[in-house]
């Protein structure tokens, strides 16, 4: 999926998966580095860039586990 931001900016969504039943994210990208959290910020995306979210047919145990990884407005 492309989305045009204005100013000539694009975000770039891809999901990548074997077969429809894929449906859990195994991993994530952002402009081609690892990604380990479960949110972005908007300054992560605000000039333009690529997300590719790999999926799979069974939850990752590893992926999004940390506490890092959750969400800042997420209350503990």
């Amino acid at each position: 999926m492309l989305n045009y931001l204005g100013n000539g900016h694009k975000l770039v969504i891809e999901t990548r998966r074997a077969s429809p039943s894929d449906q859990y994210i195994q991993s994530i990208t952002l402009n081609g580095k690892p990604h380990s959290k479960l949110w972005f910020s908007h300054a992560d995306v605000a000039n333009g860039a690529t997300l590719v979210f790999t999926m799979g047919s069974k939850p990752n145990p590893q992926f999004g586990t940390s506490l890092e990884a959750l969400p800042p407005s997420l209350p503990l």
